[in-house]
């Protein structure tokens, strides 16, 4: 009997040692890494518009504003539909139009075969940048062969794309992950920096660069990831925009983004 009870208290304190461990919220996100402050923000971004860029705006778009809402957006949005009279043209492009924007910015997002996903992606990115009050467009990439899938290859094109279309800003975006506050600015700073660093999936770290997760069913990792990591040192001086190989087989705009179709 009294073994017995003994047994229980054990198993009663592995079992609240297991919970403290994995509840720490150290464990999955890395809390001591560099972020920028929220006061330094501004002064950290670079503004800079598209060449092609027209607005008959009087004002300059003012983002202290911005920076300072503490609004958190529900993942629940991509559920819904876009408001009518968004104004986002077609090719997924906005123009603020009460002010001039000081920041261009082009998002490319790698796909293939999440439909559904994208379709929610689209409505809550949508959503979420048209309170930033910046120029911007989204290029969903979309690799159309049968061959394995190749995100980095599929970045680089969509980058070479924005580059051509005037854009000083480019961020390299995934369609299953949703920024939830507003007052995580989509502009450039001087260096680059990684933006999606808390997610719920890891938890969550600084307050402003907080990400959801869509649940998906993961992709088979490739088997030669590990060679080509090794030698990566060695091939990034030849390898990217300088050695695109691809065939275009369509671009469309359309109403909420451009769709770029390509066979690697």
């Amino acid at each position: 009997m009294r073994c017995s009870y003994r047994k229980k208290i054990i198993y009663g304190v592995i079992t609240i040692l297991i919970f403290i461990i994995f509840s720490h919220p150290g464990l999955y996100g890395r809390s001591s890494y560099e972020f920028i402050e929220k006061h330094n923000i501004l002064k950290y971004l670079h503004e800079e518009v598209n060449v092609n860029l027209t607005s008959n705006a009087f004002t300059n778009c003012d983002y202290h504003d911005i920076i300072n809402d503490e609004t958190t957006l529900s993942p629940n949005l991509i559920e819904g539909d876009l408001v009518e009279g968004h104004g986002i043209r077609d090719g997924g492009e906005y123009i603020p139009q009460d002010c001039r924007p000081k920041f261009s910015t082009a998002i490319i997002v790698p796909y293939r075969d999440r439909a559904e996903q994208l379709r929610g992606f689209l409505v809550y990115m949508h959503t979420f940048f048209r309170r930033q009050r910046i120029h911007y467009r989204i290029f969903i990439i979309e690799q159309v062969d049968s061959r394995p899938f190749n995100r980095a290859k599929l970045l680089n094109i969509g980058a070479a794309a924005a580059i051509n279309a005037g854009f000083p800003c480019i961020v390299l975006h995934d369609v299953d992950l949703l920024p939830l506050r507003p007052s995580n600015l989509y502009a450039c700073t001087k260096q680059p920096r990684h933006m999606s660093s808390s997610i719920n999936k890891f938890r969550f770290g600084p307050e402003i660069s907080q990400y959801h997760m869509f649940s998906h069913k993961l992709q088979r990792k490739g088997k030669l990831r590990s060679d080509l990591l090794s030698f990566a040192r060695k091939r990034m001086a030849a390898d990217g925009l300088s050695s695109l190989h691809y065939l275009e087989v369509a671009t469309v705009l359309h109403p909420l983004f451009t769709h770029i179709m390509v066979d690697l």
